[in-house]
């Protein structure tokens, strides 16, 4: 006899369509951000190609992630409005998808952080601050404090669905 549980997953499944997502493993080089954007909006327009509705690239995908020092951090990051997410707003709005990625972020308080943006047609929804730093990654950046700011429309639900802000 099945359980209710299952019984309630396919009910789930058969009212919510599917949702492709593609996960681009790239080689950023640190301190190339040209040619990583460029490896970035080619893997973006790829994947969106290929019918992706979600794009998720590596954390710190626009600057390269092994630093030698602080210095080239800060000469690598950007704020949130910056070039970086610009760019990729211009693609997700072209392409109808949204995008996850990392960058190394300047905060207005002047302060760096390892962050991931959740960026769709409308721009820049969410950006996370990597909270639990690793290894070396203290000597470049404060760790974040803060959840995203953008939530999910209505009561939080544990329903197992992925939530895409302005979808």
């Amino acid at each position: 006899m099945p359980c209710a549980s299952s019984s309630r997953a396919s009910d789930y499944s058969a009212r919510v369509a599917p949702i492709r997502v593609a996960c681009h493993q790239l080689a950023p080089a640190v301190g190339e951000l040209a040619a990583n954007r460029e490896r970035a909006l080619a893997a973006i327009d790829a994947a969106a190609a290929a019918g992706a509705q979600v794009v998720v690239l590596p954390e710190l995908v626009s600057s390269g992630y092994v630093f030698e020092h602080a210095g080239e951090v800060r000469a690598l990051a950007e704020p949130a409005g910056g070039p970086t997410l610009a760019e990729w707003a211009g693609r997700a709005a072209a392409h109808g998808l949204v995008i996850a990625g990392g960058f190394p972020e300047l905060g207005a308080d002047g302060r760096l952080y390892n962050s991931a943006a959740l960026v769709n047609a409308s721009g820049v929804r969410a950006v996370y601050r990597k909270a639990h730093l690793w290894d070396r990654e203290d000597l470049f950046f404060a760790p974040g404090d803060e959840p995203p700011a953008e939530e999910p429309p209505g009561p939080p639900k544990s329903s197992g669905r992925l939530w895409v802000p302005g979808q």
